[in-house]
């Protein structure tokens, strides 16, 4: 099978078989004591939107200050939403999408009309939004596919948009199984690389929140598709004398934020264009 028969095999019998299991690997979430449960379940999807929000609030910028827009009038997407957790915490207008009908027929019973839901298939994404998060979800998608979905995901932003992916970019021992989830990494390098081939930057790794545990390193890419919130961050938070101290790897050698330039002159061309 490809990578995406497979993924898709597996979380269509999960949706189909323990759903809320398969959201939060918790055995108080297993079907036989999810009814004793529920009201916890959905209750944890509040602190997660609250760490989107605030790291939303602290990265989105807008091209024209006269048409400023919140997190409550923006077009947003949970990638691989599952039962809709997140949707529903997030609030109305939050849109879904995921591979297995089964967990979205479950969202669609639990959530209102103000929560739209798409059936895709793996690797893709529905286009035409301006805020995409996916938390604890790419993890499960072999790598060469986890690239396609941060791909897809970066091609699906407007523009002026921001991602928020969590992934991790190193397990010690990754699982793969064509009958269960698996776990698997990009590493970081590899991860941002894809991001800027399919048109956007990351212009922070947050590590602040570890969701995964286990030892396993991951953390949430903020990803913007805009040239303008790009530099309008980075000179915010970097003097002018940093300018020319990029590393490779496009980060700033003073506080990791990543830039597109690795000169102080081309980063002040850059700088003005942008302005």
């Amino acid at each position: 099978m490809t990578d995406e028969e497979v993924v898709k095999k597996v979380w269509s019998a999960y949706g189909e078989n323990d759903a809320f299991f398969s959201v939060l690997t918790e055995d108080k979430f297993h079907k036989e004591h999810i009814a004793e449960h529920e009201a916890e379940f959905w209750n944890t999807g509040k602190e997660s939107v609250a760490i989107l929000k605030d790291i939303y609030e602290e990265y989105h910028t807008h091209a024209d200050s006269r048409t400023v827009r919140t997190v409550r009038t923006v077009r947003v997407l949970d990638y691989g939403c599952g039962v809709g957790r997140l949707m529903k915490a997030w609030g109305a207008g939050c849109e879904g999408c995921d591979i297995s009908p089964a967990h979205l027929a479950i969202a669609k019973g639990k959530l209102d009309e103000t929560h739209p839901t798409h059936l895709v298939e793996p690797g893709d994404c529905p286009k035409g939004y301006d805020v995409i998060f996916s938390l604890i979800v790419l993890q499960h998608n072999r790598p060469e596919l986890m690239k396609k979905c941060v791909a897809s995901i970066v091609e699906a932003l407007n523009d002026e948009g921001l991602a928020m992916l969590h992934a991790p970019y190193y397990i010690q021992t990754v699982y793969q199984s064509d009958e269960v989830m698996e776990m698997n990494f990009v590493p970081k390098d590899e991860f941002v690389k894809v991001v800027e081939e399919a048109g956007a930057k990351v212009i922070a790794y947050n590590e602040k929140y570890d969701l995964c545990g286990g030892g396993i390193k991951n953390c949430i890419y903020v990803v913007s598709k805009s040239k303008k919130s790009i530099f309008k961050r980075l000179l915010n938070h970097i003097e002018p004398e940093h300018w020319s101290d990029i590393h490779p790897s496009g980060l700033c050698g003073q506080c990791g934020q990543s830039a597109v330039s690795r000169s102080a002159v081309d980063f002040t061309e850059q700088k003005d264009k942008a302005e």
